[in-house]
């Protein structure tokens, strides 16, 4: 049985299907989800900011879930989504929602709502 690549293996270790030697650049969309090192993370109130390889900021959220504010049609978005990896590589999935500058503003300002409303819940 031949012995399967891991996903990091650099590029120049891949092969063409034809044979031939000549590296395989990286496609745009693979790289453009991966997370890139910790050393390219910040922190804002004490809240971890990580860069993906295309130079936008995100937040980490846990299973696989990510916070990105981004612009879509010159549009400024708060995008939560869920990712799934391929070949080693993040992407992201259908699962999400993004939210305009307005929608995020209202949700940010019924946050305490929000937390009684979880304090109701878990009183039960």
């Amino acid at each position: 049985m031949p012995k399967r690549k891991s996903p990091a293996s650099s590029e120049d270790e891949a092969s063409h299907s034809d044979g031939s030697d000549a590296p395989i650049a990286e496609s745009k969309s693979k790289a453009k989800y991966a997370q890139k090192d910790g050393a390219n993370c910040s922190s804002h109130d004490g809240i971890k900011i990580l860069t993906n390889t295309d130079g936008e900021k995100y937040i980490d959220l846990g299973k696989k879930r990510r916070a990105i504010v981004r612009s879509f049609k010159k549009i400024p978005l708060l995008d939560i989504r869920e990712y799934y990896e391929v070949d080693g590589d993040e992407r992201p999935g259908k699962k999400g929602i993004a939210l305009t500058l307005d929608q995020w503003k209202l949700l940010k300002g019924g946050s305490n709502a929000i937390d009684k409303l979880f304090s109701d819940l878990n009183n039960k």
